[in-house]
């Protein structure tokens, strides 16, 4: 894999976490009376990145 393929993956990753980051954050802001947020502790054997 070439240094570019590797850069263009890797703010490909970058990007797709950014959109997630803001979907939950209008998500929480636009929550009227009550939020409930869960994770798990590991998913896919990983650990989380949050």
């Amino acid at each position: 894999m070439s240094s570019d393929e590797q850069d263009d993956r890797s703010q490909s990753t970058e990007d797709a976490i950014e959109k997630e980051r803001r979907l939950a954050y209008v998500g929480i802001t636009r929550a009227k009376s009550e939020l409930y947020l869960s994770s798990p502790k590991e998913y896919h054997n990983k650990e989380s990145k949050f």
